[in-house]
């Protein structure tokens, strides 16, 4: 199991290499386009490869260390939090359906479909995160990867 932990250690260290190698690319010709949208669809991605290589730093950290458990203040903290968000993203799933709903161009909807399919994504794994907070116990790793998978559409296939 440690050469494995090493292994993967690697591997999500790479990872954190060419997502940021990718998000300094798409910046560097957003900078070189006049296109408002084309512009933000760059940026956009880069900041998911910007995220993406945080979250290899954190399996990467996670694979070479023991997690520590959260205090009491901790849990309280995190479930205002998440409670907060959750409400957040709920509203801002309505305002986008309503928007969909009066009918918009094509490109309109298309940004705004991919739009509300992350507000989903989040709002799933909020909830999630939510139930395990509730529970005020120790989540174990694989709870913590069963709240992800739940809330995954594509549950690890290509989803077009």
């Amino acid at each position: 199991m440690m050469n494995m932990n090493k292994e993967l250690t690697k591997i999500f260290d790479e990872q954190v290499y060419i997502e940021i190698e990718n998000a300094e690319m798409l910046r560097n010709v957003k900078i070189r386009l006049k296109n408002i949208l084309v512009k933000e669809i760059f940026e956009s991605i880069a900041h998911d490869s910007m995220k993406h290589a945080s979250l290899y730093k954190s399996l990467a950290k996670m694979s070479s260390t023991i997690a520590t458990a959260m205090t009491e203040t901790e849990f309280e903290i995190l479930k205002n939090v998440v409670e907060k968000h959750i409400k957040i993203e709920e509203n801002m799933i309505r305002n986008i359906k309503n928007v969909l709903e009066k009918g918009v161009d094509k490109r309109v909807e298309y940004i705004l479909k991919y739009i509300l399919e992350d507000e989903y994504r989040h709002h799933a794994l909020l909830k999630g995160m939510l139930e395990a907070i509730a529970r005020r116990e120790v989540v174990s790793e694989e709870e913590w990867w069963d709240v992800i998978w739940k809330t995954t559409f594509s549950r690890g296939t290509p989803m077009y």
